[in-house]
Order: structure tokens, then C-alpha cells, then sequence
């Protein structure tokens, strides 16, 4: 949400306050008209709240997101997964490339296969190191999940050793891929990363770093959407009260200014 659009909903949430006022004001003093207005103006109140301020009040992460980027000098780190068969190395250039980024790297493959027993569980887990030098570290699950490790190598190149093996040992096939990757960036560069990972359909996994604490430390101290809408009905029946009792206040503090 842009500052003009944000302007323009505050303008008009003022205006609504206002007509409260306004009508509040106009109405004839008794204890069933004051009912009522106590009653219009709490319903106006929540509408306005969940209409006007609830659109506000939601953008308020990514607008303390838009200023730490630009004021905090660090880097944010986002993880991806990018799924094979594509050209991995062609998309690494292409992140590498982007203004901001600092560094890319391969962390891990996560494979879906067939359904397996425990035995041929383990017997996976005590093979797998040896089908390429560049395999870490591993986890195997019996429901066909397999996570692995990496330092280096060719993702893609890797994967095929796997599920070929996978194949040829035991009839398993691989439903689906994806390597993960770490991406370090500058903050303010954030933004036109995402963008351009979306445009090459690769998956953000999460983003961490100072910034995206910042953002996590307001989003904990924020109360929830209900709250503000009660806040809201409320701050409506206050602005009938000032509305409705405007005459004696203003006789009031003329009476003050006077003495």
C-alpha cells in the first residue's frame, strides 16, 4: 500500500469520525436518543475499523520492513528451493548476477520417492555416501522423504546418481526433487531479489537476518485484528459522547476562560 492510498483512507476515516460528531451533535438530548447513538456510532465505528484502519493496520510489518532495509547496513539471508531438471546453473548465474546479492550456495536435496520398508530404509542410509563424494550428511524416511546434505558438486548430477540407483537397487522411483540454497543479499536489495525469483518460479523457503527480526519483534508486540476494530467501535461511541455533550463542554471552558 502506497502513501497516498494510506492518506487517503486516514482522510477518510477522520471524515467518518467527523460525521459521528456531526450527527451526534444534532440529535435531541433524551436517554433513548442517546441510546441509539451510543449504539449507531459503535456499529459505524467497528465498520470503519475493519474497512479503513484493518488495511492499515496489516501493512504495518512490511512498512517497518521498507524502513529497516534502507537503514540497517546488513545482509538478509533467503532460502529457496529450486526444483530439478531445470537449468540449476543457468538460474544460479542469473541470482549471482542480481544487484545486492553477495553469495549463493547449495545447501541440500530433498527427494519424494516410492514408499519403502525399514530395511530397505537402512540399507539406503548405509549406501548413500558412497554414490557421490559431495553427499554430507543424510535422512531417510520410510515414507519415501529423503533429505540430503551437500557441500558442492552439481545438484542435478547428484539427484540422477539417487534415483537411478534408487531404480536399479530397488524398483523405487523419485515422484519429485528440489535443491535447497542460501542466498546473501543486501537488505534494501531484498525486495528486487524476490521479484526475481518469482519471474524463474523458485520457491522462497524463508528469509532471516536483522531485518526480518525487527519485523518479528513489532508482529509480537502488535495486538490482534479483533482489538482494533473494538478500538475502533469504541473510539466511535467516544466522539458521539464528545458530540452529543459538545454544548456543555463548550460552556464549560468558556465558564473556565472566563473565571
Amino acid at each position: 500500500m502506497n502513501i497516498l492510498i494510506t492518506t487517503l483512507i486516514i482522510i477518510i476515516y477522520i471524515l467518518l469520525m467527523l460525521f459521528i460528531f456531526s450527527v451526534a451533535s444534532l440529535i435531541p438530548y433524551s436517554k433513548k436518543n442517546i441510546i441509539f447513538a451510543f449504539i449507531t456510532s459503535f456499529i459505524l465505528g467497528c465498520v470503519g475499523g475493519a474497512f479503513l484502519l484493518l488495511p492499515i493496520y496489516t501493512d504495518i510489518p512490511s512498512l517497518v520492513r521498507g524502513y529497516y532495509q534502507y537503514t540497517i547496513h546488513a545482509t538478509e539471508t533467503i532460502t529457496v528451493e529450486i526444483p530439478t531438471g531445470v537449468d540449476i546453473g543457468s538460474i544460479v548465474s542469473k541470482i549471482k548476477s542480481t544487484p545486492g546479492v553477495h553469495n549463493i550456495s547449495t545447501t541440500g536435496i530433498i527427494m519424494h520417492t516410492d514408499p519403502f520398508s525399514q530395511q530397505r530404509k537402512q540399507f539406503i542410509e548405509s549406501k548413500l555416501k558412497y554414490l557421490d563424494p559431495h553427499i554430507k550428511d543424510w535422512q531417510v524416511y520410510s515414507n519415501g522423504k529423503i533429505i540430503i546434505k551437500t557441500e558442492g558438486g552439481d545438484p542435478n548430477n547428484i539427484t540422477k546418481k539417487i534415483s537411478d540407483w534408487l531404480i536399479y537397487t530397488g524398483g523405487i522411483y523419485t515422484k519429485s526433487s528440489r535443491v535447497n540454497a542460501c542466498i546473501t543479499v543486501d537488505a534494501s536489495k531484498v525486495d528486487n531479489v524476490l521479484d526475481m525469483l518469482s519471474a524463474e518460479n523458485v520457491i522462497v523457503t524463508g528469509i532471516h537476518g536483522p531485518v526480518e527480526e525487527k519485523v518479528k519483534n513489532v508482529k509480537s508486540m502488535m495486538p490482534p485484528k479483533s482489538q482494533i476494530v473494538l478500538f475502533s467501535g469504541i473510539l466511535g461511541i467516544l466522539v458521539a459522547i464528545a458530540g452529543i455533550f459538545s454544548d456543555a463542554i463548550i460552556r464549560t471552558v468558556r465558564r473556565i476562560k472566563v473565571k
